[in-house]
C-alpha cells in the first residue's frame, strides 16, 4: 500500500504496513521506485471518496510502468472504520 497522504496524516494513522508516497512528492521518489519490481501489485489510497490523490498517484505509478496499480477509492475512512489493522508513526 502507497498512502497518498501528506506525511503528518500518515504518521496520524495508516493502513498497517503501508508506505508514505504524497502524491504531490512523487518526483522526489523516484529514485526508490526505480527500485521495485515493475510487476508488483501497488495499492494506493488517500482519505477517502472526497480525495483523489490516490488515483492521481496511481496514473503517475502506471505512467512509470508498473503494470500491477490499482487505487483503494475508500481510503483511510474506509479502511479505519472497518477496523482494519492500522498503525501510527513511520
Amino acid at each position: 500500500f502507497f498512502d497518498a497522504r501528506d506525511e503528518a496524516e500518515f504518521l496520524d494513522g495508516h493502513i498497517e504496513g503501508a508506505l508514505n508516497l504524497p502524491a504531490h512528492a512523487f518526483m522526489d521518489s523516484l529514485t526508490y521506485l526505480e527500485t521495485l519490481d515493475m510487476e508488483q501489485i501497488l495499492i494506493t489510497y488517500c482519505d477517502g471518496t472526497d480525495c483523489n490523490a490516490s488515483i492521481d498517484l496511481a496514473a503517475d505509478l502506471k505512467l512509470m510502468g508498473f503494470t500491477s496499480v490499482s487505487f483503494f477509492f475508500g481510503g483511510w475512512q474506509e479502511w479505519n472504520e472497518a477496523e482494519y489493522p492500522v498503525e501510527s508513526g513511520e
